[in-house]
């Protein structure tokens, strides 16, 4: 995938990430190393997931992100 890339700690370096078919995302991935000590923090840049279960399906269910309706 390139928008959790392992040697920059599992994010991406650009403005707004790729997404399915040429479309950019509202913002760049969030850095996924140490995300399992975020408890009790709200997930992506806008604080839309109220945890990382909740975040966990958002992206496979974005039409910008995987192409799913």
């Amino acid at each position: 995938a390139s928008c959790h890339r392992q040697e920059i700690g599992f994010t991406d370096d650009l403005t707004l990430s790729d997404g399915f078919e040429g479309g950019k995302t509202g913002a760049h991935s969030m850095r996924l190393a140490n995300a399992n000590f975020y408890a009790g923090e709200r997930m992506f840049w806008d604080k839309r997931a109220l945890d990382l279960e909740d975040q966990s399906t958002m992206p496979i269910k974005d039409h910008t992100e995987m192409g799913f309706d």
